[in-house]
């Protein structure tokens, strides 16, 4: 009976029954063909229910797919992008620390060198300070000076055949590299040869050859520094000098340095300020040392012509007078043409043979041209160029180009010829 009941509700409920299964109780004296209950409308809906899918449980649409893979992608560049730039921050942070720590090495290194370079001065500083000057004896214990009239050769080798490299001046310096029975090998300047031992002298007596000839010097070193009468700060003071300005020292007392030159007796100054040079007279080659003797000689004469023209002395009307005759005698000639003429005129005031005065000199009869023609007196009157003022003012100061010429004509002739015009 059960059997069948379950078979009847199964063809009544259709589908719905895959899934209910209901059960009944039968009771006894029931019509077995009886119809079995419908469901009412409420359960037959909480069936449908039960079987209908809601709209949030209906799979999504194409178009909502499609959105949602955008959104996603957008994500991820984001995520990518990002990720991007977290990777080049990372990079230029380390390039940056990189650089820095470059910098600060370059830094320490150049510091370093810095303080290298301080300790070196102050221990090369230190070691002159601790070694003689050449103000003392044992400064001259490995030196030698050229004890001769002129100069000394140096030579390559140890013979007098052998190739001359250089020249020591009279009283010159050079250190003793080796010293031989007859030949002495020395370094002076830039110049390391041979001079013959008979030509030279050792120790301190080239330092007393070397005084005697040139002086020792000094360089001040402070920005002034006081000269006193005596070798104390509490001495008064007789004169000062300048930083740079170089001065003749004569001995050392204890820490003073006697001058020479800077008062009527002997002067002292605080040797912490002053540097001893070294000596300036070494080696040269022969062209160097016949330059320097054709210069010395050049600058005697100067300080010679000087020298006379200071004690002719000329007033301002001899000077224009000295530039008219110069113009009206070499007007065309060039300046050293010019300046011979004036010359000439200084030569005769000098010479004793002529009149003592410049103005003398050019109005003596006969002599001058230009005095008798009436040229100098109109030259006189209208001033003489200043070319012609300039060449008159240099034979004043000593420039003399003719010597001891006391005469000059144009055309041919004799002794020196400077343009149209010979001076003899």
């Amino acid at each position: 009976m059960k059997e069948r009941m379950r078979k009847l509700i199964h063809i009544m409920g259709g589908a719905a029954a895959l899934t209910i299964v209901i059960s009944m109780p039968v009771y006894a004296g029931t019509d077995r063909n009886a119809k079995s209950k419908e469901p009412t409308a409420q359960e037959a809906g909480t069936l449908e229910a039960e079987e209908t899918p809601s709209e949030e449980q209906k799979p999504s649409t194409q178009e909502d797919s499609k959105q949602e893979s955008a959104e996603q992608a957008k994500e991820k560049d984001k995520d990518a992008a990002a990720e991007e730039d977290s990777t080049k921050d990372i990079s230029k942070k380390e390039t940056v620390k990189k650089e820095t720590a470059k910098k600060e090495a370059v830094k320490d290194e150049d510091a370093a060198d810095e303080e290298a370079e301080e300790i070196n001065e102050e221990e090369e500083a230190k070691e002159a300070a601790e070694q003689p000057t050449i103000l003392e004896a044992d400064a001259w214990a490995d030196k030698a000076a050229a004890s001769v009239m002129t100069c000394a050769n140096i030579r390559t080798e140890p013979t007098i055949e052998s190739e001359r490299l250089g020249i020591l001046p009279r009283a010159g310096v050079a250190v003793v590299v080796e010293h031989g029975d007859e030949w002495t090998k020395v370094q002076s300047g830039e110049i390391t040869g041979y001079i013959r031992n008979d030509l030279l002298v050792f120790g301190e007596a080239a330092k007393e050859l070397y005084e005697e000839t040139y002086g020792i010097t000094g360089t001040v070193t402070a920005e002034s520094l006081r000269v006193r009468e005596d070798a104390s700060l509490d001495a008064e003071q007789v004169n000062a000098l300048q930083e740079g300005e170089k001065v003749t020292l004569t001995g050392a007392e204890g820490d003073w340095y006697t001058v020479e030159g800077l008062s009527e007796g002997d002067a002292y100054t605080y040797a912490e300020y002053i540097t001893v040079d070294e000596p300036e007279q070494v080696a040269m080659t022969e062209d160097e040392y016949y330059a320097a003797q054709v210069q010395a000689e050049k600058e005697e004469r100067q300080e010679a012509a000087q020298a006379g023209a200071a004690s002719v002395g000329a007033s301002n009307g001899e000077l224009a007078l000295l530039a008219a005759i110069i113009q009206c005698e070499a007007g065309g000639e060039s300046y050293t043409g010019k300046v011979a003429v004036g010359a000439v005129v200084m030569n005769r005031v000098r010479s004793g043979s002529f009149p003592g005065t410049i103005t003398d000199v050019i109005y003596q009869g006969g002599q001058f041209s230009p005095v008798a023609s009436g040229g100098l007196s109109s030259v006189m009157a209208s001033g003489a160029r200043s070319d012609c003022y300039e060449a008159a003012q240099a034979a004043l100061n000593g420039e003399n180009p003719v010597g001891n010429c006391l005469y000059f004509n144009s055309g041919h002739g004799r002794g020196i010829q400077i343009g149209n015009q010979h001076f003899y």
